[in-house]
């Protein structure tokens, strides 16, 4: 086999004044269960594929089966001589390629469920991430592209254990979804209230909101108006001020 100044070993004449063999799929020199790309000057790293795949791609080409041929064509690249393979690196599973994509987005959609949840429940508003969902859903919909690829080009699927994760994560994150969505329309449909002499409040948190008086959290209800805070009566445990205006709260 002769060598370039740079010791890379030259591709092989073939009888017939050709100098290599044409591009394509060959049996893999080092793994008979697989085939290597060949692309007319050198071996493809990272190219290989299982016989069983190369099999049913050549038969819907209607080219032969492997199996049909007695010996491969005169002059294809696993004759002695050819250029060493380039040793392909390990495949990676479907699994290990879809896993990042998918964890991000059930990290972030239950994150941000449970955030949003939380807001609502101790402060009645706040900030809502929607932004959120869009990244879950982006994550997840690359997670597939990912798996989608990787195992037509392995041949390997998900596991039951791996299929079982995935199933409890999508639904988790699908559920706390729905009821932050349910929680949030509730708020946005919710009656509004105007603060006035007889209204009731209720503590949320560190602040105090208004609520129905037939809620059971109302403990405060506004008695009076004042100018000021300081001008509520002494029987008033605080105040609140709407629009300009301070409602002297006594507990109910």
């Amino acid at each position: 086999m002769d060598s370039n100044d740079s010791g890379t070993p030259e591709a092989p004449a073939t009888p017939g004044g050709t100098t290599t063999p044409p591009p394509g799929w060959y049996p893999h020199p080092e793994d008979p269960a697989r085939e290597l790309y060949w692309d007319g000057s050198t071996w493809v790293a990272d190219t290989t594929r299982p016989l069983v795949v190369a099999a049913v791609a050549d038969q819907q080409a209607g080219l032969p089966a492997p199996g049909d041929l007695a010996a491969p064509p005169h002059g294809v690249p696993s004759y002695a001589g050819a250029p060493a393979p380039v040793a392909p690196g390990p495949v990676e599973s479907p699994a290990r390629a879809a896993a990042p994509s998918f964890l991000l987005g059930a990290a972030v959609g239950i994150a941000v469920s449970a955030l949003g949840l939380w807001i609502m429940k101790t402060h009645s508003s706040g900030i809502y991430w929607f932004g959120g969902y869009f990244v879950t859903f982006a994550a997840w919909r690359r997670s597939w592209a990912y798996y989608k690829s990787t195992a037509a080009r392995t041949g390997q699927r998900l596991t039951p254990p791996q299929k079982a994760i995935v199933g409890v994560l999508g639904a988790a994150t699908l559920v706390l979804t729905a009821l932050f969505v349910v929680q949030y329309i509730g708020t946005l449909t919710a009656p509004r209230l105007t603060a006035a002499v007889g209204s009731c409040w209720a503590e949320s948190g560190d602040k105090v909101v208004q609520v129905e008086c037939s809620d059971s959290s109302a403990v405060y209800t506004a008695t009076s108006t004042a100018a000021t805070s300081s001008s509520c009566p002494d029987s008033a445990e605080g105040s609140i001020s709407e629009k300009g205006v301070y409602y002297c709260l006594t507990r109910k």
